[in-house]
């Protein structure tokens, strides 16, 4: 065992391992190009108009990365791709013009990272999404970065998810609007009621040529029944949405066609099939006492240059200092 791969979980790696033999085998002529091309999808993994050449789609819930893993996705892009890192409307990274040859070896490094491609792309669960200024905005009302990647941790490989008639976003959003909840399938705005942490859930939204605004499936839904929530509407898009006409396979069109009551009661019935389940506790990690070093004041009121900057690119956030 190559000694860099010891931090890889074993599901990774062999999932990495089979892709590296499906490789092999579409090389060979073994495997068709429609074959292949549902298998690589599933790796969060694109075929390019030049041949023989893919990008590589990253999986970032919220939107987050550390100092290493950015530097991980800088190394892959000057090894692997053309040096430039493509940053998604979905809080993902991409690169562009990967040889299906090192495809392989490009995963095995990111995972190193802790990054993983997989279901990135495809009939799949997208990338949860969050606010950019999560855990920071002074107007949020938690942090819900820590839920965003819990429920793309519990989604993620999930046997539920791996064939849907289409792809599926779930956004989370702290205060009024930054989620971006009404363009979803599932939209999370935080609420707290009497003390407890939940969301309020708008579902059925999307753009496109058929552009509907999400629908309010609850007021207040607690936190500790999010994941429940998440997996029971995921099933009824997966028992109703149409698996045939890929133009109409939206979990829109399925809010659209059946209507918020019949929706209501599918959704219900799968929440109450799944009440003795146990789900993972979302933890949730305590705020860090930040340090900050000595500065010297500068008075810059009157370089109007400066202010002009200052008024469109910095604001306040809820931490002092």
């Amino acid at each position: 065992m190559d000694a860099k791969t010891l931090n890889i979980p074993e599901e990774v790696k062999r999932e990495i391992e089979t892709f590296a033999a499906e490789v092999e085998r579409l090389n060979r002529g073994e495997v068709g190009d429609d074959d292949f091309k549902r298998f690589r999808l599933q790796q969060g993994i694109y075929g390019q108009r030049q041949e023989g050449e893919q990008m590589i789609r990253t999986k970032l819930p919220a939107g987050k990365m550390t100092s290493e893993q950015l530097r991980s996705m800088a190394t892959f892009a000057e090894k692997y791709s053309h040096g430039i890192l493509h940053i998604t409307t979905r809080q993902d990274i991409q690169m562009h013009y990967v040889k299906i040859n090192d495809v392989p070896q490009g995963l095995e490094d990111l995972a190193q990272a802790g990054i993983t491609s997989r279901e990135a792309c495809g009939n799949t669960v997208r990338n949860v999404t969050a606010c950019h200024k999560a855990g920071t905005c002074a107007n949020e009302v938690f942090d819900v970065s820590p839920y965003a990647l819990a429920v793309s941790k519990y989604l993620l490989r999930k046997e539920l998810t791996q064939n849907l008639p289409r792809k599926f976003k779930i956004s989370f959003g702290g205060c009024n609007g930054c989620g971006l909840a009404p363009i979803h399938d599932i939209g999370l705005k935080a609420v707290v009621q009497n003390e407890v942490r939940g969301f309020q859930a708008l579902i059925g939204g999307g753009l496109g040529s058929f552009p509907h605004s999400a629908l309010p499936l609850t007021d207040f839904i607690p936190a500790d029944n999010l994941l429940q929530m998440c997996e029971a509407l995921v099933a009824v898009f997966d028992k109703y949405g149409d698996k045939k006409n890929r133009n109409k396979a939206r979990f829109k069109f399925v809010v659209d066609k059946l209507g918020m009551e019949k929706i209501n009661e599918l959704y219900n019935e799968e929440f109450a099939a799944l009440n003795k389940k146990t789900y993972p506790s979302i933890q949730i990690e305590a705020e860090e006492s930040l340090s900050f070093p000595e500065f010297q004041s500068v008075d810059c009121n009157s370089d109007r240059d400066f202010q002009l900057w200052k008024s469109r690119n910095i604001e306040a956030q809820k931490q002092d200092g």
